[in-house]
């Protein structure tokens, strides 16, 4: 896979990982939903999770770019 394919990839990972996010989060209306539950603590953790893997995306990407 050549350099500007694997950007590719990786942003349409970034991509595919907010969509992900935002539709887990569609039918959250307070932030309290995820203190007050033990199912709200899960998404919570598994949304950091999500947004941390975004993150090394991100670090991958300007890696491969030399952040550009």
């Amino acid at each position: 896979m050549c350099k500007t394919e694997h950007v590719l990839h990786l942003l349409r990972k970034v991509e595919q990982t907010l969509e992900r996010i935002i539709r887990n989060s569609e039918a959250v209306d307070s932030y309290h939903y995820y203190y007050l539950t033990p199912v709200g603590m899960e998404r919570l953790e598994s949304t950091c999770m999500l947004l941390i893997a975004i993150g090394e995306s991100i670090k991958g990407i300007d890696k491969l770019t030399n952040k550009e």
